[in-house]
Order: structure tokens, then sequence, then C-alpha cells
């Protein structure tokens, strides 16, 4: 009767502990799947942070214009899944060893990867230097124009030097 009152005993004692145990743990949290086709990322930050961003990005000693609705020159564009993430990062590295003296952006807004330069208030602007553009990148890359052809975009946001 003692063995049988202690054996149930300690198996009391072991199923309360266990229970107890996982009623305390915390739960696991789960992350959705990421989903290729759309991946979504926002960015929440306030403009003292931006600003310090672009002026450690760009040099202390260069003053600085966020503008809403500006223009940049698109030279790549592609919604190829199997090639166009290698080909843009081929397109913005050789727009970078050319040195044009333009900001590259590679960006990629599900489907499409694109390589767009420069940042232009008007579009008057961006189409003044095209002309420039398209003749130095016909000598030094001509298969980049088989790409696609390079026009001038609307761009949300783009940031201008002073």
């Amino acid at each position: 009767m003692k063995i049988r009152f202690v054996l149930l005993f300690v198996t009391a004692v072991i199923t309360s502990a266990v229970s107890a145990q996982t009623d305390t743990l915390p739960a696991q949290p789960t992350l959705p799947l990421f989903d290729e086709l759309a991946p979504q990322v926002v960015v929440h930050q306030s403009e003292d942070i931006r600003a310090l961003l672009i002026s450690r990005t760009l040099g202390n000693d260069r003053a600085f214009e966020t503008v809403k609705n500006g223009y940049r020159i698109q030279v790549y564009s592609s919604n190829n899944l199997k090639m166009a993430a290698k080909e843009s990062s081929d397109v913005a590295e050789k727009m970078r060893e050319m040195d044009l003296g333009l900001e590259v952006y590679r960006t990629y807004s599900a489907p499409f990867w694109r390589v767009r330069l420069g940042n232009y208030r008007t579009q008057a602007d961006a189409n003044e230097v095209i002309e420039e553009l398209i003749s130095v990148i016909q000598k030094q890359y001509p298969e980049l124009l088989d790409k696609g052809s390079v026009y001038v975009v609307h761009d949300e946001e783009v940031v201008l030097m002073q």
C-alpha cells in the first residue's frame, strides 16, 4: 500500500511538473513564409536618421535635398526571374565602373529588377543628359543597349545635391 501511494505521489509530481513547464514556456514565434514573388518591406524612420544616412553615404560636406516626384534615367528593367537579378547586378556594376558622376540605383519591385541613374527634379533636366549617356554607353558597353531602351522615368523620391 505504501509503495502504491509513493508511486502515485511521484507520478502526480512529475505530471504536474511537466504540465507546468509546458504552460509556462513562451510560445515560439511563427514567421510567415517569404513569398518571393511579392515581398514587402516597409521602413519607418525619422527624417533625422534619413538625413544622417544620406550625409554619411554622400559625404558630410555635401548638401542635399529630398524631392518627391523626381526623375531618373532607367538603363535596365526585367521581370525574368531566372536572369534579372544577376543581369541587373552586372549592369549596375558596369554603370559604376563607367564613373559617369551619376548615382546608380538597383531596385527590386515585384516582379521587376531595375537599374536607374541620377536624380533629377524635372523630366527636362533628365532629358538633357540622356543623349550623352546613350553615346557613352554605346562606346563602352554597347551590349547594354540590347537589354532595352534607355529612357527617363518618374521616381517617387530622389535626392538632389546642392
